[in-house]
């Protein structure tokens, strides 16, 4: 009976740690293939309620990342992957689940933010303008 169970226990956790490692939250899956161009996204943006959130930076590190610098809701900044010109508009922050969040470009002046935790439907939404 008792290696029955450990059975049961082993093929349990082994589906929860596969879940863990591909699951995609809705959020990203919708944008995967959306990017910014780097001019446009780099600099200081201030939010349109300085209440809610920080002015925050967009500053490049190296040739291969994009880091908001002003929001910290991790382990480290939320960073994001350049292709080309331009950044991957889904950007993670080390943390466990990990944080997440969505760039969109609304215009050439205000952008808005999505945050959510890896595999959570709740969001938060903020709007920064240049």
């Amino acid at each position: 009976m008792n290696n029955c169970i450990s059975i049961i226990l082993l093929l349990l956790t082994l589906s929860t740690n596969v879940l863990c490692q591909t699951g995609k939250p809705i959020q990203s899956e919708a944008n995967e293939s959306t990017k910014i161009a780097l001019s446009d996204i780099l600099g200081d943006w201030y939010p349109i309620d300085s209440l809610v959130a920080p002015q925050i930076t967009f500053r490049q590190m190296g040739n291969s990342l994009v880091v908001i610098d002003g929001i910290k809701h991790g382990v480290g900044n939320y960073s994001f992957i350049v292709e080309g010109d331009g950044i991957s508009v889904n950007g993670i922050a080390a943390n466990w689940p990990p944080y997440d969040c969505t760039l969109r470009l609304l215009n050439s002046k205000d952008l808005e933010i999505e945050f959510y935790l890896f595999l959570s439907t709740k969001t938060t939404k903020i709007i920064y303008r240049r």
